[in-house]
């Protein structure tokens, strides 16, 4: 349901004044929370006519206020993809084509969330690309002057989704703790803060909700791994993100691969993401999804550096073309 229902007033306390739900949905609680809190007010600014309609339209109650926020966060998704796409691809013509066909996956925010308007993967979203705005401009810089920022970011993000655990893990990878061990032993516990942030929030998360099924976390990963046959993951990737992006950093990969040699953090995040959609659960694609910024900016390398070559066969380019639209 959009709005969390309270715990069972008669089951020995356990859940009473907490907000019950089946896990692990029920430890995602910021979106129903902002939901809830601007609920009311959308309620007088809007007539009751419409929220019958979107009511009867979508089959839930009270969904309004999760289309304020879903389709708010989206925007702010795609400008911070584009403020990303800005720090490596020169051309802004570029940059747009990037941006459009990350908007046009059929699992993207600014898409699904009309499908499915209670999805708490937008605001998480944007924290994510937020952080990874934050990791890129302070690489190579004294790790402090991203933890303000950075560490609530990273709270604020595990308490749209857990898996605001990439964010960390990937500020840890751009430093290189080895280096920093080396250099300064004592900066290495800095770069452990955006860590404990993301643990501070699940241990909130785990406080404030309780599931009312049996909800074990590895459960569903080690279904998947049994299950999932390794084409379905690999053909994921072509689906999530169109061949012809595919196509194209396998056109530059030698330009991507100097890239990546610098930014060992976008290979973790790729190799993590890559991980979480295999175990995560059914919705491959969709977990994939999350590395799109990391996959654009490699496409936007490929692009800049082949240019001349995809400019001299407009055939190739419009077959390219032909199958991103599809």
């Amino acid at each position: 349901p959009p709005a969390p229902p309270r715990g069972p007033a008669g089951s020995g306390g356990k859940g009473q004044g907490r907000g019950a739900g089946e896990g692990p949905f029920v430890y995602r609680p910021a979106t129903p929370w902002f939901a809830a809190a601007i609920n009311p007010t959308l309620k007088q600014l809007t007539p009751p006519w419409f929220d019958a309609l979107v009511d009867h339209w979508t089959g839930r109650d009270d969904v309004p206020p999760f289309y304020a926020i879903n389709i708010a966060a989206s925007f702010a998704v795609a400008m911070l993809l584009l403020a990303y796409l800005r720090l490596f691809v020169p051309s802004r013509w570029i940059r747009l084509l990037l941006v459009a066909a990350g908007m046009a996956q059929c699992h993207a925010p600014t898409r699904f969330v009309y499908f499915y308007p209670v999805n708490v993967e937008p605001l998480f979203l944007a924290c994510f690309v937020a952080a990874l705005l934050v990791i890129e401009r302070t690489r190579g810089e004294s790790p402090w002057r991203a933890m303000p920022l950075l560490v609530t970011l990273v709270f604020a993000g595990t308490l749209c989704r857990e898996s605001m655990l990439l964010a960390p893990v990937m500020f840890i990878a751009a430093h290189r703790p080895l280096a920093v061990w080396r250099a300064r032993p004592s900066m290495v516990a800095v770069l452990a803060l955006p860590l404990l942030a993301w643990v501070g929030a699940t241990i909130v998360t785990r406080l404030i909700a309780v599931p009312s099924n049996d909800y074990q976390w590895w459960t569903e990963p080690l279904a998947m791994i049994r299950t999932k046959p390794v084409f379905t993951w690999l053909l994921a990737w072509f689906f999530a993100f169109g061949p012809a992006t595919i196509a194209i950093i396998a056109i530059g990969w030698r330009r991507v691969r100097q890239f990546l040699s610098t930014r060992p953090h976008l290979v973790v995040g790729l190799v993590a993401t890559g991980a979480l959609a295999y175990a995560g659960g059914t919705d491959t694609e969709r977990i994939l999804g999350w590395c799109a910024p990391i996959v654009y900016v490699l496409a936007g390398v490929a692009i800049e550096q082949e240019r001349r070559l995809l400019g001299r066969l407009p055939l190739l380019c419009a077959v390219l073309a032909v199958t991103q639209a599809v």
